[in-house]
């Protein structure tokens, strides 16, 4: 079995960044324990720039890179989508709304603002899961997967 292990390809285990991060600043909204133990930490590893205020934001010439990353209770998405510059990046970390219709109010607040929104699936980039999609890519679980269980346990610096 080892043998075979060790010859396999390697598998992908580190997501894609943008060529200049900095690019790319980022304004946090939102300071439960995830944000402030995960998030930022995480941005400032990968090189992004970090707003420390939203009046810093403000005065900014010009909005057009600013990823606005929220990170506050899902009652409260709509109501600060509906603030945001036109036009504008917002990264939504929690639930999409409490259900269907907030969802869908979303959606609709991000169509009539023009603000490109995108939802943070947990896990999606985080090395196990890129090589679990390499894997299932591969055929290595088989032609038709259908379930998979994950237990996960986090530690934050």
């Amino acid at each position: 079995m080892k043998h075979y292990v060790t010859s396999l390809p390697q598998l992908n285990l580190i997501p894609a960044l943008p060529k200049n991060p900095r690019n790319y600043p980022i304004i946090l909204i939102g300071t439960g324990a995830i944000a402030t133990l995960g998030h930022l930490p995480t941005y400032k590893i990968a090189g992004f720039f970090l707003y420390n205020t939203i009046n810093e934001v403000c005065t900014t010439s010009t909005n057009e890179n600013i990823i606005f990353d929220l990170a506050v209770p899902s009652n409260q998405i709509q109501s600060i989508l509906k603030q945001l510059p036109r036009n504008s990046h917002a990264l939504i970390q929690k639930l999409m709304g409490e259900n269907l219709i907030d969802a869908q109010s979303i959606v609709n607040v991000c169509k009539q603002r023009h603000i490109y929104g995108s939802i943070n699936f947990q896990l999606r980039y985080a090395p196990y899961i890129l090589a679990l999609k390499d894997a299932i890519r591969l055929g290595w679980l088989g032609q038709r997967l259908t379930t998979i269980e994950i237990h996960v346990n986090v530690h934050m610096p």
